[in-house]
């Protein structure tokens, strides 16, 4: 049997834990090699952690792309000679010059889209401000990873006309389609559950190409088992076991170009408004904060100091979800996570936003798209017992459905999809 060589494109943080997953799955394959290739910073955004630091927390080994010293990813495929390429996106400049090269020279590649969306591709306006915050802060790389792609292409063949096409093309989806995942020519589509195979298959990706595996990061296993018990977590944080606990969810919003400043500080400020006069000795307010994200902003924003609400940032996500009895969340993977460990979700759209994650649809969690509303809202699901059973039916029935991302295997259906293709 000879020695299969994979090869993961690694941008981001996000990306690398994917891939350890992945390879604690691989490693016990004796005739398996991987390579992982760390863009370094021209790929990941300011809020993103650098791959080579999350890479090496895992303790992987990666070689850096900058190390290949050239623009054509042809080359790079033909000096490493990969039997499968594995991709975390295919939206990416640099992406999909790997996969322009892998094409061109017959080597399998796999998309791993492992969460969840709507079928909402042309939004111009999410597009458009995507772009344009994009543009701002990271026009220069934006500029790197494109000199990649275009020399890939010329790498791979493209005649004149058909780049100047590809490059008009480019430009137009920037501002006008906010998701067009999954139609860049990737061989194989590794996908999280059933919702993203009736998205893909209506953007005209073939069903032959799509595999459903489950998400390594969404098993309810290892995040049960990781939850650290929480009777001592809530006593260390203060929290007496007649209290209930009103969890908000922060994301990057304003670091990745949806929101303002200003608005961030309205949704924070109107939240705490809505609900305090809950917190008595009844209800705390625990409010986690994006990773990314700073606390002495929101400290900025929370003003005096409330001791019925209580901010974190590196407190474990799933500790807080698990001493929680209500979760506030955006349109983020986060709702899976809670729903993983069964607790009912509020999504809050204020401003109008595009429903383009489908948790409200699905019965996973109660849409708030009026700010008056909120209060109420809390102590329904805090207090009403039909209201909350109900909630929780809707998420087991959604999680017996979905039993991929729950039996604790899905990196090693990755894992077996990955050989599938090097054959």
């Amino acid at each position: 049997m000879t020695e299969k060589k994979i090869m993961f494109l690694v941008c981001n943080g996000a990306e690398a834990r994917l891939v350890n997953f992945i390879w604690q799955s691989l490693k016990s394959q004796a005739m398996v090699r991987i390579i992982n290739i760390s863009t370094g910073s021209i790929s990941r955004e300011k809020s993103d952690q650098a791959p080579e630091e999350a890479l090496a927390t895992f303790g992987l080994p990666f070689k850096r792309l900058a190390d290949y010293k050239t623009l054509d990813i042809t080359k790079v495929l033909k000096k490493e000679a990969p039997d499968v390429v594995v991709l975390g996106s295919d939206q990416e400049f640099l992406s999909q010059a790997f996969i322009y090269a892998a094409n061109r020279l017959n080597i399998p590649t796999l998309l791993l889209r492992l969460g969840i969306s709507t079928n909402i591709v042309n939004v111009p306006r999410m597009a458009f401000n995507s772009s344009t915050h994009r543009l701002a802060h990271n026009s220069i790389n934006i500029l790197r990873k494109y000199a990649y792609k275009v020399r890939t292409m010329i790498g791979s063949g493209y005649n004149p006309f058909k780049i100047l096409r590809e490059i008009t093309t480019d430009i137009w989806m920037a501002f006008s389609v906010y998701d067009a995942s999954g139609k860049f020519g990737c061989r194989a589509i590794a996908i999280a559950g059933p919702w993203e195979k009736s998205v893909l298959m209506e953007r005209g990706v073939s069903a032959n190409k799509i595999f459903m595996t489950g998400n390594p990061e969404f098993s309810i296993s290892p995040i049960a088992e990781n939850s650290c018990p929480t009777v001592d977590l809530r006593q260390s944080l203060g929290i007496k076991p007649e209290e209930k606990v009103i969890l908000l969810l922060t994301s990057a919003l304003v670091e990745h170009g949806f929101w303002t400043e200003e608005m961030r500080t309205d949704f924070i400020k109107s939240i705490i408004n809505s609900v305090n006069s809950l917190l008595n000795d009844s209800f705390r307010l625990i409010i986690k904060i994006h990773p990314v994200e700073n606390l002495d902003v929101y400290r900025k924003i929370l003003g005096l100091e409330n001791k019925r609400v209580q901010l974190y940032k590196d407190l474990k996500l799933t500790d807080a979800i698990a001493i929680s009895d209500v979760v506030m969340a955006g349109y983020s993977t986060t709702v899976l996570q809670a729903c993983a460990l069964r607790k009912p979700v509020i999504i809050l759209n204020l401003f109008g936003s595009p429903e383009y994650l489908p948790y409200v649809e699905m019965g996973l969690a109660t849409g708030v798209y009026n700010i008056e509303n909120l209060k109420e809202t809390v102590e329904k699901i805090a207090d009403d017992v039909p209201t909350r059973e109900q909630l929780l039916k809707n998420i087991d029935l959604f999680l017996r459905n979905n039993g991929c991302n729950l039996d604790g295997k899905a990196a090693l259906r990755i894992a077996d999809l990955i050989l599938a293709l090097s054959k």
